[in-house]
């Protein structure tokens, strides 16, 4: 078995969050997206591989040995709206992307390029083929020895004041140039050792960004005064509604009683009611005068 080389991804929870908070703050604003940079580390380790073959040819240490090399995003960097550091046909701007670079790796030595992010409203989690050439021109432009390039698409959705939030990591295939959808487990939540994750440089401007802590005070800023209004405002609905309610009351005993008084008025208006007398048979008398009874007619002699 010849010695081969396996990659992995991986994410902090700084970057993360760093991807997150991006998304989530330029959810609320207009439709265009937001971008920026994906900086990190490699490293590689080394360790014999596995093999039920008993061979004198398998077994020499050559040809045994498996090497990890492990890509780690530890930071994110925001760089603004479409076309940052790349043309409208997706290639490259080398000197706003060497600007953005130099930035980075002055305030956190020892991280490198290692892709870049898009985050999208209601789009689905595919590159388009602006994106795909982005990251093409990407690979070029960095170190020779450099693992291919990240694309980390995230896709926000907002409802009042739920945000949804979904992300899909891709990485570009060297042989056909297209990026291929990889998992990227967060080293601190999934398959990772405290050790691990306290071994990893990771770095984050957020929130000590001066841009992002001014936008941050400016969205926080407000919120005392909001709640303040909320309850004072809740307090007055609570006191009207219970206002409400008592002449509610009040209303209701007034109906019941001139309903009252209706009944009495009526009850006094209705005249008494005679009774008539029980049936029986007539009462006993002299029969009624009428015609005399017949009889021969009279006789008249001459």
């Amino acid at each position: 078995m010849a010695g081969r080389e396996d990659s992995r991804i991986q994410l902090t929870g700084a970057a993360l969050s760093g991807l997150l908070f991006a998304a989530v703050a330029a959810s609320g604003g207009p439709m265009a997206p937001v971008e920026g940079l994906l900086f990190g580390s490699r490293t590689v380790r080394s360790a014999t591989a596995l093999t039920d073959d008993t061979t004198a040819a398998q077994v020499t240490a050559g040809e045994s040995t498996l090497s990890l090399a492990t890509t780690t995003v530890a930071s994110v960097l925001p760089t603004g709206s479409s076309l940052s550091f790349y043309r409208p046909s997706g290639a490259i701007d080398g000197n706003a992307l060497e600007d953005a670079r130099a930035a980075r790796t002055e305030a956190s030595p020892g991280l490198c390029c290692v892709g870049w992010w898009r985050a999208r409203k209601g789009l689905p989690l595919t590159p388009t083929l602006r994106e795909t050439a982005v990251l093409a021109g990407l690979a070029q432009e960095l170190d020779s020895d450099a693992p291919p390039p990240l694309l980390v698409l995230l896709r926000t959705a907002a409802s009042a004041a739920i945000h949804d939030v979904s992300y899909a990591v891709y990485s570009l295939d060297p042989a056909t140039g297209t990026p291929v959808m990889v998992r990227a487990p967060v080293t601190n939540l999934v398959d990772s050792s405290n050790a691990e994750y306290a071994a990893l440089s990771a770095s984050s401007l957020f929130p000590r960004d001066a841009g992002v802590a001014g936008a941050l005070a400016a969205a926080t800023a407000p919120l005392a005064a909001s709640a303040e209004a909320s309850e004072t405002l809740f307090s007055s609905v609570l006191r009207h509604v219970a206002s409400l309610s008592d002449d509610l009351v009040a209303t209701h005993a007034s109906i019941a009683a001139v309903q009252a008084e209706i009944r009495a008025l009526e009850a006094a208006a209705t005249p008494p009611t005679a009774t008539p007398p029980p049936a029986g048979p007539p009462p006993a008398g002299p029969p009624p005068a009428g015609p005399p009874p017949a009889g021969p007619p009279p006789s008249y002699s001459t």
